[in-house]
């Protein structure tokens, strides 16, 4: 099954505006280099909970773009707020994914007391 045009773009410049290379971001994502090459190449297609776990990570860069250098480090940091999970860890879900956005938010504003 080939990959559709959305999905290939997503990955490739979800990818690429992190700056990491197809094994870093494998690794950020808990899949394999093999995984994200064929993603991007359109050799396989995202299944549901790919493709929703990329949207929400979509997301959370968006709102990480205005209040922090090191996206790709942030990601992989282990959060107390959070039980000590990385925000990576937290984008299966549309609940988990809403309360990082949140705290992201109030993180960037210096709100967190």
């Amino acid at each position: 099954m080939t990959a559709s045009v959305k999905d290939q773009e997503l990955v490739r410049s979800l990818r690429k505006r992190l700056g990491l290379t197809q094994e870093k971001f494998a690794h950020l994502l808990g899949t394999t280099a093999r995984t994200i090459s064929r993603w991007e190449r359109g050799q396989s297609r995202c299944e549901k909970s790919w493709r929703q776990k990329l949207a929400n990570l979509q997301q959370v860069v968006d709102k990480l773009a205005d209040c922090c250098d090191e996206i790709p480090v942030f990601l992989s940091m282990p959060l107390p707020e959070f039980n000590d999970f990385p925000p990576t860890d937290l984008l299966g879900s549309d609940w988990s994914t809403v309360k990082l956005l949140d705290w992201i938010q109030r993180w960037g504003e210096g709100d967190l007391a």
